[in-house]
């Protein structure tokens, strides 16, 4: 059984972050400045790895998943899954839009931070 403290370590930087990423999302697209080249590309990436990162670290730290590859192909399909469901909500956010692109950049990052924090 998973403790409040097990919780409060491992899970509640999970559920804050996923948060964070939802409210980031909520934000018009006329509210988010340019500031280099690409930096969408950048900053999904570097925004999912970090998401990927605490959930490998929370699964691993209270769950059992087999081998690390298992534990890596969870973690990935899970925030991926987070990234799709994020820009269906975009979807609906004004001067926002849903990208096929950004879920692959999601994806990547994804891999990279469950791969990380081996």
């Amino acid at each position: 059984m998973l403790s409040l403290i097990s919780f409060a370590k491992y899970w509640l930087p999970v559920i804050i972050y996923a948060i964070i990423i939802l409210l980031l999302s909520a934000a018009p697209g006329s509210a988010i400045p340019s500031v280099f080249p690409m930096q969408d590309t950048f900053f999904h990436i570097v925004e999912y790895a970090a998401f990927a990162y605490l959930v490998h670290r929370a699964v691993r730290r209270t769950g059992s998943m087999g081998s690390f590859w298992n534990l890596v192909a969870v973690v990935c399909v899970g925030v991926v899954a987070y990234g799709v469901a994020d820009e269906i909500f975009q979807h609906f956010t004004p001067g926002r839009q849903m990208s096929v692109y950004d879920v692959g950049m999601d994806s990547i990052g994804a891999f990279l931070g469950a791969l990380i924090y081996r």
